[in-house]
């Protein structure tokens, strides 16, 4: 008896685990068809990025519901913390673009893309999903901090050792070293007409 509850206990296991694979391909497939029409081989690998990181969760969400609806929020929360939904940036894309492509709405998108980045902790400037050149530039705005509690820009640093440290911090993911963060990120300095403060904090 013992024997034939594990062994169909261990089937269903084995199923649930392809499902889960059967859709990580397919939305892969999916931000990545998308990605083609309108972002950059960059941003793609940032989409995928959280389909797989979602794919290692405990509770795989996205084992229920759209697949479509999960691929556009996907996409969303890329869009968002790379300011893609601002035409000042490169590439650029709109909700339009997203919910036109998918069939999908902005009030649904827009709410599985909040809990995609609460699930996963994902804020601006996030090491993970960002763009190399955004994190770069906002590196330069930041300070590092010494074990002896000394605090020194890396605007400050020589060319070279800016390179190095900004490198060093983007390929560590920002661990191993403390970074001391600007009050506002730089592109609220930058852009001619900045997007709402709110948006971004």
């Amino acid at each position: 008896m013992y024997n034939f509850f594990k062994d169909n206990c261990g089937k269903g296991l084995m199923a649930k685990e392809e499902v889960i694979i059967e859709k990580e391909e397919q939305l892969l497939k999916m931000v990545h068809d998308f990605s083609e029409m309108f972002l950059d081989d960059e941003c793609c690998q940032l989409c995928s990025n959280i389909v797989k990181k979602l794919g290692r969760k405990r509770e795989v969400p996205f084992k229920r519901g759209k697949l479509t609806i999960w691929a556009s929020a996907m996409i969303h929360v890329v869009a968002h913390i790379n300011f893609l939904f601002d035409k000042k940036f490169t590439p650029h894309i709109t909700m339009d673009d997203i919910c036109d492509y998918f069939n999908t709405k902005k009030s649904t998108i827009g709410s599985k893309s909040q809990f995609i980045r609460s699930s996963l902790k994902i804020k601006h400037f996030n090491f993970e999903f960002t763009q190399k050149k955004l994190l770069e530039e906002y590196l330069m705005s930041c300070s590092v901090e010494s074990d002896e509690g000394i605090r020194l820009p890396i605007a400050n640093f020589e060319k070279k050792s800016q390179r190095k440290l900004i490198d060093s911090i983007i390929e560590n993911k920002g661990k191993n070293f403390k970074i001391i963060k600007p009050i506002l990120p730089p592109y609220f300095y930058k852009l001619n007409e900045a997007p709402n403060f709110g948006d971004y904090l």
